[in-house]
């Protein structure tokens, strides 16, 4: 199993310095990837979830790439009817040589109507053209010339080249039907976002597998992320962790936007083997978390506490407030 970062692109105090902060964290902590957000216009529904400034993902990819040597790079997701997909074919394989393999296409349809209106996208015909974008990328990444009968982007014998050496992993989002079909077509896996753990394993990959049953496929792999969850008084582990990183390596730590950072746990390999990821406490696993200094193992803990345990009773102690700790 891999462990990633979504490594957050938007909202107060996010800068160049910010991102390549965090970036260079998780590549010396351990982690395998670094997903990033995908957004071209900030209409108000979505300036309201994903406020400004906001860092366009392949940009900061690249350039976040450039500066780091294993950590791999993804969006989490890219909203594919925003762009022709001869652009993000292009960007995507570019990407894929400059990275020597570090970039992972992420992709999905989208939620937003007012964004699809602001650029002159039809908001209900994004599944037909999520299809035909992946289907016309895919091909793309595999020909040297290309051609798409449309009817959304219909163009013939396009040259390709550079094509990448190998196609990069491309991630289907969505949790429902259509979305689990397209993985099962063109993906290498399938992205649930926030998905329940309970209903990930009772309806979620049972569906998945009873899908590419149906269509004599082999189910894909699981990549199930967990979106920005709005954080309460206190700062997350993750966050503890890396301020306490930057400050020894002499480097100064941004104000916290109002946003904590998640994690993403991609499992590459056939989903019939998916397991809950189990918290764990004591000495920890070398194949399954990253080394110190750790998101997982919480900021600093009291004598006595450790690992999870203590980042819990931190938690707790700053709920009593003050005048009651102990």
């Amino acid at each position: 199993m891999k462990l990633g970062l979504n490594l957050l692109n938007y909202g107060p105090g996010t800068t160049p310095e910010s991102l390549l902060g965090w970036a260079r964290f998780a590549e010396d902590s351990g982690f395998a990837l670094a997903m990033i957000s995908d957004h071209l216009a900030l209409a108000p529904e979505v300036q309201a979830l994903y406020p400004v400034p906001f860092y366009d993902p392949l940009t900061t990819i690249t350039w976040l790439a450039a500066h780091t040597t294993r950590l791999e790079f993804g969006t989490s997701v890219m909203v594919l009817p925003y762009r022709h997909p001869l652009q993000t074919a292009r960007v995507g394989a570019n990407l894929a040589h400059f990275s020597n393999g570090r970039f992972v296409l992420g992709v999905g349809s989208g939620w937003s109507e007012q964004e699809y209106a602001a650029l002159g996208v039809p908001f209900d015909r994004r599944g037909a053209i999520t299809d035909e974008y992946l289907a016309a990328i895919v091909a793309a990444w595999s020909n040297d010339v290309t051609s798409s009968p449309g009817p959304y982007a219909p163009y013939d014998e396009i040259h390709t080249g550079p094509r990448p050496d190998r196609s990069p992993p491309v991630w289907v989002g969505g949790a429902g039907r259509a979305a689990i079909r397209r993985a099962i077509q063109h993906g290498d896996a399938w992205h649930p976002i926030n998905p329940h753990p309970h209903w990930l394993r009772d309806k979620g990959m049972p569906m998945l597998r009873a899908a590419a049953a149906e269509a004599g496929a082999t189910a894909p792999a699981l990549a199930r992320g967990s979106g920005p969850i709005p954080r309460v008084n206190w700062p997350t582990t993750t966050e503890c962790s890396a301020r306490d990183h930057s400050t020894r390596s002499g480097q100064t730590w941004p104000a916290s936007p109002s946003w904590a950072r998640s994690t993403s746990y991609w499992t590459p390999t056939s989903a019939r083997t998916y397991a809950v990821p189990r918290k764990r406490t004591g000495a920890s696993s070398s194949r399954s978390q990253p080394s110190s200094p750790s998101p997982v193992a919480g900021p600093p803990a009291r004598p006595g506490r450790s690992g999870l345990d203590g980042a819990a009773a931190v938690r707790r102690d700053r709920r009593r407030g003050p005048e009651r700790r102990r």
